[in-house]
């Protein structure tokens, strides 16, 4: 399971945005506890804040607030649309996994091929 922790974690720092060059990628940061600033290279892309009440409010590049979730990482994945990039991010990190399930799948064929009893 620790796994799957670790792939969602590279998924949320994997993409980068449309109209940017392929070096600068989406990267979250922590600005202050409780604030964290998603930039891709010197671009501020939104920004998440956590709530006294533990929820956390995600906010577009102009500070716009968006949606109200209840763990950090739903907030994170929910700001794929709304950087006015019409959800470049989301459809990055589907394309993303996709292609990480492709290869595990690859990958357990060849070891079932491979335990196989001949």
């Amino acid at each position: 399971m620790g796994h799957l922790l670790d792939l969602a974690g590279i998924l949320r720092l994997a993409p980068s945005l449309d109209g940017l060059d392929a070096s600068s990628r989406a990267v979250w940061t922590i600005h202050e506890p409780g604030h964290y600033v998603l930039t891709a290279g010197a671009q501020v892309c939104g920004h998440i804040v956590e709530a006294p009440d533990g929820t956390f409010v995600s906010f577009d590049a102009g500070a716009t607030p968006i949606a109200r979730h209840r763990t950090l990482a739903d907030a994170q994945l929910d700001m794929g649309g709304s950087t006015g990039s019409a959800g470049a991010i989301r459809s990055r990190l589907t394309v993303l996994a996709g292609t990480v399930a492709g290869a595990l799948l690859a990958l357990l064929v060849v070891v079932a091929e491979a335990a196989a009893p001949r």
